[in-house]
């Protein structure tokens, strides 16, 4: 069963890989800006895998802040045009 189970760990961690490298071509539309999506997924990696915080936690404090970013800068763009 071990066995089983480190498999289903490698697939998975296969499948996440192979999922963000299909969307990294939709980053070019984000508002947030590949720099920024690039320095919240470092810091996710660093709470998560080396601090070991919670992943729930460190998805809905960051999803959140990057949520209200995006919001901002998309009113912002708006407001331009």
């Amino acid at each position: 069963v071990a066995g089983a189970l480190k498999g289903m760990a490698a697939v998975s961690a296969g499948l996440i890989i192979g999922s963000a490298l299909k969307l990294i071509p939709t980053l070019k539309n984000n508002p947030i800006g590949v720099p920024l999506c690039a320095a919240i997924a470092v810091i996710a990696f660093v709470l998560v895998a080396l601090l070991r915080w919670p992943l729930v936690w460190v998805l809905l404090v960051l999803g959140a802040i990057a949520w209200c970013y995006a919001a901002i800068r998309i009113r912002a763009a708006k407001s331009i045009t």
